[in-house]
């Protein structure tokens, strides 16, 4: 006998084969409990368990993927067909059979608690779905764009300001960070002195440098107050750099938990971002290897559709060490291979329930990028 196990609303029951009802487990009349039970993955294991032991039946047929997952996991064989017959009368009639699981309902009442379930199982789907970690992920590589923005924007206008007090500096300290720092430290010119340099990680050889140019600096003498208003402005974004880079730390620390074979193929902070693009690590496993390797790419993409350009040969996955140190007739070889390995690995992530081989895979890029090599080497 075929017996056909369906979940709904009301309960769990087993159909025969034309529609008749041969068992049911009743859940209770209460919105918010059936909206807490349908997602109880025990609570349904133990269902089915009672369920299965109620009807005699030499084949299974279910109509929802969590039941056959669940009887594969309790080694019972089932397949999943909802489009079979007696899931059809289910569909055309389910008061019929909710009132013989719950007794006298009325459609009004039915129809009334149908949608407050509804509402319940959406607002606890939205609840999970913004709590996970690859939603943490694309928050944080949200905030850590931002903050380039702002930073890059910002920069400039501190060392331009500066610049009326010590323009000679803008020649000796080319690095931003190393700029800013300084005037956070001591903005007055005449006031720097080698040892607040030196804690603050300059080099003998700099600080010599920056002492002799501050001593004769053909800049203008500015007041306290000014002073200390780039010196504020210069905090804040010595402050706002120092955020982004804890940000960083942490992307990378919730990229190891939340994707560890993806940070395994590429650097977590390239993996993130190859998230945050696609939406969800559920979005990015589900993409093939050739849109993965494009990814980032829009601006690329839009202009071989409008103007005829080359078509991209990569996107974000461009970051990656292994593509930008390639030289530039082996960058689209590996770019595909990277690609490849991170829709493997992003699959997994996603669907492996734990499975790592990240490390098996980070030694096949290896090997592979090897012989490329080794290969053009050869060829020259």
């Amino acid at each position: 006998m075929r017996a056909f196990i369906a979940l709904q609303p009301f309960g769990l029951i087993a159909l025969d084969e034309r529609g008749e009802l041969l068992e049911g487990l009743p859940f209770p009349r209460d919105a918010e409990a059936i909206s807490n039970l349908v997602r109880d993955r025990e609570f349904l294991r133990r269902s089915l368990k009672e369920l299965m032991g109620r009807i005699n039946a030499d084949e299974i047929v279910v109509n929802d993927a969590r039941l056959k997952e669940l009887l594969d996991e309790m080694g019972v064989h089932a397949s999943l067909s909802p489009g079979e017959r007696p899931f059809s009368s289910l569909r055309r009639s389910p008061l019929r059979y909710a009132s013989q699981l719950w007794g006298d309902l009325k459609q009004r009442d039915y129809l009334s608690l149908l949608n407050e379930i509804g509402i319940l199982v959406t607002r606890a789907r939205v609840r999970e779905q913004l709590s996970s970690l690859d939603q943490q992920v694309i928050k944080a590589v949200d905030f850590v764009d931002h903050s380039n923005k702002a930073l890059n924007m910002i920069a400039p206008t501190i060392r331009e300001w500066y610049s009326v007090h010590f323009p000679e500096l803008n020649e000796i300290l080319e690095d931003h960070y190393d700029f800013i720092k300084l005037v956070s430290i001591e903005p007055d010119r005449n006031k720097m002195r080698e040892d607040a340099l030196r804690r603050a990680g300059f080099s003998d050889k700099m600080i010599s440098k920056i002492i002799e140019a501050s001593r004769n600096s053909m800049g203008a003498d500015l007041s306290e107050v000014d002073l200390q208003s780039i010196k504020s402005a210069a905090s804040s974004w010595i402050a706002l750099y120092e955020a982004r880079r804890a940000m960083e730390s942490y992307i990378e620390d919730l990229m190891r938990r939340a994707a560890p074979n993806l940070s395994a193929v590429v650097h977590p902070l390239v993996g993130a971002r190859l998230i945050a693009i696609a939406g969800s690590l559920e979005r990015l496993a589900n993409l093939p290897a050739s849109s993965i390797q494009i990814l980032g790419a829009h601006k690329a993409i839009f202009m071989h559709l409008t103007k005829g350009t080359k078509p991209p040969k990569h996107g974000v996955i461009f970051q990656a060490k292994e593509i930008r140190s390639a030289p530039k007739s082996l960058r689209g070889k590996i770019a595909r291979l990277l690609a490849t390995k991170i829709a493997i690995a992003a699959r997994v992530d996603f669907y492996g329930g734990g499975k790592y081989i990240g490390d098996q895979l980070r030694r096949e890029i290896d090997e592979k990028i090897k012989r490329y090599t080794e290969a053009m080497s050869g060829e020259g």
